[in-house]
């Protein structure tokens, strides 16, 4: 997820925008994915994950929309997609917080 936020920030400032639906839907499949382990979910099929991760009961703010963003195909606007994903981004790192979660990226030493 960590990575996906600087892909994110690096396509709003330089592009190309037509990276930003494959960015969405990377979101929201790490984002399940990250809800699913939270939640102890065995999820039922690949092509479940999203639907299945929707109905869980603790995930963070902003998930719920990058998900359905994701789901219906609703990917041809840069400025929702954005926002979109920084909501799900802050709302990932106060609930990682409220849970103890640490995210952290060890610094490559060059």
């Amino acid at each position: 997820m960590y990575e996906f936020v600087g892909k994110l920030r690096n396509v709003n400032l330089n592009g190309p925008h037509t990276y930003l639906p494959y960015l969405a839907v990377e979101f929201a499949q790490y984002g399940a994915m990250l809800v699913g382990l939270h939640n102890q979910k065995h999820f039922s099929t690949g092509s479940m994950v999203l639907p299945e991760a929707l109905e869980l009961p603790s995930h963070p703010e902003g998930f719920d929309d990058v998900v359905r963003m994701a789901m219906s195909g609703e990917l041809s606007e840069p400025s929702k997609i954005i926002s979109a994903c920084e909501d799900f981004w802050n709302g990932l790192v106060k609930w990682a917080a409220e849970h103890d979660y640490v995210i952290s990226t060890i610094r490559i030493p060059f």
